[in-house]
């Protein structure tokens, strides 16, 4: 029944209107193969009325093959700061897209610099703000962010901080929904050398994550319930 159950929802979400998703995040987004990684899932689940928006489309090429759609908005050494207050950034990117799903992996730019968490919060909070000029109904998928092992206890800070910022800015109309990307990540298995990227085992990972996030996500946007 479960797996029947599982086919009825796939088939039900990829007979609806095209969706736009916008994976927003620093280096862990912009050269991840994750993203690569839960475009395939999704379509092979079904799912074809998807896209990926965004001013970018570089990297990375080598993980999911020609078909997946390349666009996001990662930016390598972007602060969340960064990005809500620079005025040539995220109102500017958001120009020529109105996102139904927005993806957030942010922080581990701002912890590596030792920006206070109540400022990356404050950021977070004003580029919920700017999304929701622009669509009201957008909904979030805001991760914890993976390891940095060098600066575990900051992590762990933020990470725990993120519940409540969640529940004051979350609303019927426009959802934040949390995901852990760091409870079960295995930094020596999963992060690169540098020990602030994920490895291809890492994005696999993240993927398993992030998947049944963002099929939730495309059931709210297209106000569907699931029996």
């Amino acid at each position: 029944m479960a797996v029947a159950a599982s086919s009825f929802i796939h088939n039900t979400i990829a007979q609806q209107r095209q969706l736009s998703i916008m994976p927003l995040g620093d280096s862990i987004t912009e050269l991840g193969c994750w993203r690569a990684y839960l475009w395939t899932q999704l379509i092979d689940a079904g799912i074809k009325n998807i896209q990926y928006v965004g001013s970018m489309t570089d990297k990375p090429e080598e993980c999911g093959g020609p078909n997946y759609d390349k666009h996001h908005e990662g930016h390598a050494g972007h602060q969340a700061i960064d990005i809500a207050n620079r005025l040539d950034y995220l109102a500017t990117w958001l120009k020529p897209f109105t996102p139904d799903i927005v993806l957030i992996h942010l922080g581990t730019v701002d912890i590596v610099f030792n920006k206070p968490q109540a400022d990356t919060l404050a950021a977070l909070e004003k580029i919920v703000d700017i999304f929701r000029t622009k669509n009201p109904n957008v909904a979030f998928i805001v991760a914890k962010i993976i390891p940095i092992p060098a600066s575990a206890a900051k992590v762990t800070a933020y990470n725990n901080a993120l519940p409540t910022w969640a529940n004051k800015k979350n609303s019927t109309a426009s959802p934040i929904t949390l995901v852990d990307q760091y409870a079960g990540f295995n930094p020596p298995k999963e992060l690169q050398s540098d020990n602030l990227h994920p490895n291809d085992a890492g994005d696999r990972k993240m993927t398993t994550v992030w998947y049944p996030a963002v099929l939730s996500a495309i059931e709210i946007r297209q106000n569907r319930t699931v029996a």
